[in-house]
């Protein structure tokens, strides 16, 4: 229960202090009440997922893409990406919705969905820094970046209150020390962090090994209360910018 407590008030101040830090260029999709929230959506590969011919998989996947376009256009998904490695992780969508089950409804509608294959796992998400833009349309292509996903560390359960202060607090520090200095993009907590293995995900610019670098050099992950997994991932040109 310490943690628990301790945990919660911390996230929500951390994303509380960064995100008054800054200045934002319109209007956050959380900034009221009444708004719609963000909801993070890890997509895993289904176990057991059946196998289909190769005819199949190519229908599926055509459908999985014109579903995302739909579901863009209707101003319901924020942002879609695969990884860019072979694990059960296979990509993220970031929708704006009332609530989780109003999200969990739009996943059920992807073909990869329908035919087993993909499965979402769907998180309220509030970005502490940096923002999401629209691009006018995908002709641009895709751009790289690097996901890195925090869980609970082993010490999260064993931590005294002040060392899980002081492991937060540099945390924020070193976050915005990152976004200032524009290795990063995006970030934040998730609303359901205590309920989950899952803390927060932060979108940061270069390849795998430097995201393993900046992850190793937080103060959380130093302190063991939070580890990192870290994930080339790509998304359409523009939708992170300054």
């Amino acid at each position: 229960m310490k943690r628990i407590l301790i945990a919660c008030l911390l996230a929500s101040l951390t994303a509380l202090s960064v995100a008054q830090s800054t200045t934002p260029k319109s209007k956050s999709p959380a900034a009221s009440a009444s708004a719609p929230k963000l909801f993070f959506v890890f997509l895993n590969r289904a176990p057991n997922a059946p196998s289909y011919s190769k005819e199949k998989s190519e229908e599926i996947q055509a459908g999985h893409m014109a579903n995302i376009k739909r579901l863009y256009g209707e101003g319901k998904l924020e942002v879609a990406g695969p990884f860019m490695d072979d694990t059960p992780l296979r990509g993220i969508f970031i929708f704006k919705a009332a609530s989780a089950d109003e999200v969990k409804e739009w996943i059920a509608t992807d073909p990869a969905v329908k035919a087993g294959r993909l499965a979402g796992d769907v998180h309220p998400w509030t970005p502490a820094k940096g923002e999401i833009h629209h691009p006018a349309s995908d002709a641009a292509g895709m751009e790289n970046f690097v996901m890195i996903i925090y869980h609970w560390g082993d010490k999260a359960k064993t931590a005294k209150p002040e060392e899980m202060q002081a492991a937060f607090q540099g945390h924020k520090k070193y976050q915005l020390e990152l976004f200032d200095a524009g290795k990063t993009e995006i970030g934040g907590p998730f609303g359901d962090l205590m309920a989950a293995d899952y803390v927060g995900v932060v979108i940061a610019h270069g390849n795998k090994e430097e995201g393993e670098k900046l992850a190793a050099a937080d103060p959380v992950v130093q302190a063991g209360i939070a580890r990192a997994e870290v994930h080339e991932w790509i998304t359409a040109k523009g939708v992170f910018h300054r």
